[in-house]
């Protein structure tokens, strides 16, 4: 083989090498760091004081009615939970930081931060899934609960012969016909499975809580036969108005609450709206609370949940036209959009004002040392394709992507990864700083490891390839010096 062709063979790895090191910045990630901290209770209760006391979140449903109250353990154990959070940029990211910083648009943060909360509730799913299950038991007990009692009051009015009734009375009844909340939580796991099944939907749903009423209904007059002062119950029955008005409320909750546009039911979503109501109550308290000389307004209720249990019960007035499954219902199909949406709102309120500045800067340093990197490689490419064409001397210098091809990788990866393996075992560094660091698990990568791989390639080969390109230049210069030695002869 003449040294030429061996030559050209180490000449299309180099250039595959350089289409590598270029191409690689605009099909994956350039850079991205990934810190994983570990969550626990206490940390959430520092954080978020005023929704979380002594250990339990609760959620306001009902004025006058118990809140729900979930330990923050049944969410976050006391071991705690890992949230990894991600600053994960494209190329594209950086173009665009030109723009970002030019036109103040902030575009580029939202869809950070839309992706890390995206990530965060994704994690969190199967909690979610634990929460929202005690969530909808909660509230369809206490819609049953509420609807009953109403009931049996109206009941025991209408056949008391003072047309009063105390609440002690309401409740004796209610306890001596059965419905304890033993019987309660029963009938409750009945309707929480429904609404948990395969294909689980509105009109299913629906049927089950009607069910499940007709049933406690039945239980009522099966518990008063033989019992003389509870006589009057086994007539006890919901009149065909009731039920129909108790029926459509339910089913417009679900509509509102849970339901896609097809009237499909998505558990998911009831514990995503019940966060955005939070968030929301809990901006609005805050602003009002602003006006207000800095007092903090109180808390609002979650609205669709409260709506749930007001709405079951029986009411005078004439039932309402209005529509829900229309523009809520479309709200609802991508409630997880909106969630994220506001607690992307929420931190952008916190961040200071020039952050968007210095996000760019950032941006465009980032892009320089790219652009700074990617140029070794493909000033190599061109000069291969100017040989190729030329028929020179078939060899380039590979010291510029030796040199500087990787600089991206080393000063945002390779360097950092170092630092974070060292930093914690020095003595020097303060021990709140050692403490942050001990509970933090940062990753830093890029796509550039090729850049890295290519110049540790070169630097392999260069070796053996300048020594080719030695020969070949004293070779050529031999040929040349005897062509002319002819000429002047």
């Amino acid at each position: 083989m003449s040294k030429r062709l061996l030559v050209w063979c180490f000449n299309i790895l180099v250039a595959i090498l350089c289409v590598l090191s270029i191409v690689c910045y605009f099909f994956a990630p350039v850079w991205k760091v990934e810190v994983t901290a570990t969550v626990k209770p206490d940390m959430i209760e520092k954080i978020a004081p005023e929704a979380v006391k002594d250990g339990q979140f609760e959620i306001p449903v009902q004025e006058g009615s118990d809140p729900i109250v979930i330990p923050l353990t049944d969410i976050i154990p006391k071991t705690g939970e890992s949230i990894s959070l991600a600053l994960n940029i494209g190329f594209s990211d950086l173009a665009r930081s030109f723009n970002s910083y030019m036109n103040k648009d902030t575009t580029m943060m939202e869809e950070l931060l839309n992706r890390n909360v995206n990530s965060v509730l994704d994690q969190l799913s199967g909690k979610f899934g634990d929460l929202t299950r005690k969530v909808v038991q909660t509230v369809a007990k206490q819609v049953v609960k509420e609807e009953v009692k109403s009931n049996v009051k109206k009941f025991l009015i209408d056949n008391s012969e003072t047309g009063e009734v105390s609440d002690e009375e309401v409740t004796k009844a209610l306890e001596d016909l059965g419905f304890s909340d033993d019987y309660i939580d029963g009938k409750m796991d009945t309707l929480v499975e429904s609404f948990y099944a395969d294909g689980a939907s509105v009109d299913s749903v629906t049927e089950t809580v009607m069910s499940t009423v007709d049933e406690v209904y039945a239980t009522f007059r099966e518990n008063a036969a033989g019992k003389e002062e509870y006589q009057e119950f086994a007539d006890f029955e919901m009149s065909e108005e009731n039920r129909a008005e108790i029926e459509k409320n339910v089913r417009e909750q679900l509509e509102e609450l849970t339901a896609d546009t097809n009237g499909n039911i998505n558990p998911e979503d009831i514990i995503f709206r019940v966060m955005k109501e939070a968030l929301d109550s809990a901006k609005g308290g805050n602003a009002e609370g602003s006006e207000n000389g800095g007092e903090q307004a109180p808390t609002a209720k979650v609205t669709v949940l409260a709506n749930v249990a007001a709405d079951a019960a029986p009411s005078d007035e004439a039932p309402s036209d209005t529509d829900p499954s229309g523009s809520d219902a479309q709200e609802n199909a991508d409630v997880k959009a909106e969630l994220v949406n506001t607690i992307r709102d929420l931190i952008m309120e916190q961040l200071p004002e020039n952050i968007l500045n210095i996000m760019s800067l950032v941006f465009i340093g980032l892009t320089a040392l790219a652009i700074l990197s990617m140029l070794p490689w493909l000033y190599i490419l061109i000069k291969l394709l100017v040989k190729l064409l030329t028929h020179g001397i078939p060899t380039v210098k590979l010291a510029l992507p030796i040199w500087l091809g990787w600089l991206f990788f080393l000063l945002l990866v390779g360097l950092p990864n170092i630092a974070l393996l060292i930093l914690p075992k020095l003595g020097f560094l303060p021990a709140e700083v050692k403490s942050v660091l001990d509970g933090l698990s940062i990753s830093i990568t890029s796509i550039t490891w090729i850049t890295a791989v290519s110049a540790l390639i070169c630097f392999a080969i260069s070796i053996f390839y300048m020594v080719m390109r030695r020969k070949i230049k004293r070779e050529e210069g031999f040929e040349k010096h005897k062509k002319r030695a002819r000429v002047d002869d």
